[in-house]
């Protein structure tokens, strides 16, 4: 596979969620892939498009660009940050990057299309998948992590009928659980309690950190008994060795 992936980019939230970083750089080795990880303040600028203020978040993109002008593709696990160098620079701010920018999802989907990560059965496992507002609503992104986890061994897909292009929101992003806390998590046991748990699963996956750690607060809150997962964790839980 010729594709140069040159930096990895972990979002603000890699101090908060150090897990999925691990997992998604132990995917890349595993899969023989150079990279580098980015260095120092690896935010995109998302909160300020958030707050509105687009000056300031032009500013950062354009440093951000211009850091990254090395770059052949950025990858990263983060769906804010996806959406936001693949949609909102170009849409919003006029700034077109010069690297191609995949999302975790992207790059799992691929890696498994093209047999260069051998997954093993960890037993029969029955997956959700929570769509991320950033991936799913923005840049209509949803048939590569189905691929992903309908591939791996031993891995059932089971959906609810808000899924896909129709899927609720966690009540993680829009900087609501900063504004709104308690909103926000009752927003994602809403979810839990009314999508996901009647489809009965082992285990909740998503693609965004922001989701990842709202619907963390509201499983805890909750006791719901179902596992959290970022895509990148359950696919190096399942690696196999070389």
């Amino acid at each position: 596979m010729d594709m140069p992936l040159t930096v990895y980019w972990g979002c603000t939230l890699n101090s908060r969620l150090p897990k999925i970083k691990d997992s998604m750089l132990n995917i890349l080795e595993r899969a023989g892939l150079g990279f580098r990880e980015f260095e120092g303040d690896s935010c995109c600028g998302l909160p300020l498009f958030l707050a509105g203020d687009l000056g300031e978040a032009r500013r950062r993109a354009n440093g951000v660009i211009g850091k990254l002008a090395d770059a052949g593709t950025v990858l990263t696990p983060c769906a804010g940050c996806y959406a936001t160098f693949a949609e909102r620079y170009p849409r919003m701010l006029g700034l077109h990057s010069p690297f191609r920018v995949m999302h975790s999802a992207h790059l799992i989907d691929q890696l498994l299309a093209e047999g260069r990560l051998m997954l093993v059965g960890k037993g029969r496992t029955i997956a959700a998948y929570h769509d991320p507002c950033e991936l799913v609503r923005r840049c209509g992104v949803y048939a590569e992590p189905r691929r992903a986890l309908a591939s791996m061994p031993e891995v059932k897909l089971v959906e609810s009928g808000f899924s896909g292009e129709r899927s609720n929101c966690c009540g993680g992003g829009g900087l609501l659980p900063s504004s709104f806390p308690e909103l926000a998590i009752e927003i994602a046991s809403m979810r839990i309690s009314r999508d996901i748990m009647p489809l009965r699963p082992d285990v909740l996956v998503t693609g965004c950190p922001s989701c990842y750690l709202n619907f963390s607060r509201a499983i805890e809150r909750g006791e719901f008994g179902i596992r959290l997962l970022d895509i990148s964790e359950i696919v190096a839980e399942r690696m196999g060795e070389r």
